[in-house]
């Protein structure tokens, strides 16, 4: 399995478009770079596109569900832990120092895909 981990954050049900496509683009890049990829998990936005893009690439996606409700993940997630996290802001902040890349889609995809890159 693969020790890179990228996680995608960005809205649900608000998200814009671009943000569904270049979540999904991402993904997708990343999966077939050999990242696993972690995002919100919920069947919305872009967690969904997250999850999406990478199937698309033939890897691994977690989930991380904001309560105990499994019925609310995508359905093209390979893993989906349903949790509620005390503080997730620090428990995120501080997990992803520790093991991984955390990228906020107000970056450009582009500027995201080249660091990916670089990383690999």
């Amino acid at each position: 399995m693969s020790s890179k981990l990228l996680a995608l954050v960005g809205p649900g049900e608000s998200a814009s478009s671009g943000e569904i496509m270049a979540a999904e683009r991402i993904a997708e890049l990343a999966a077939r770079a050999g990242w696993v990829v972690l995002c919100g998990g919920r069947d919305a936005g872009v967690m969904r596109a997250a999850a999406q893009g990478t199937a698309r690439g033939g890897g691994i996606s977690i989930g991380l569900l904001p309560s105990a409700d499994r019925t609310e993940a995508a359905p093209e997630l390979t893993v989906a832990l349903a949790m509620v996290l005390v503080q997730p802001d620090r428990a995120s902040r501080e997990f992803f120092q520790a093991h991984g890349l955390a990228v906020r889609l107000a970056a450009s995809p582009e500027a995201v895909i080249d660091l990916l890159r670089t990383s690999s």
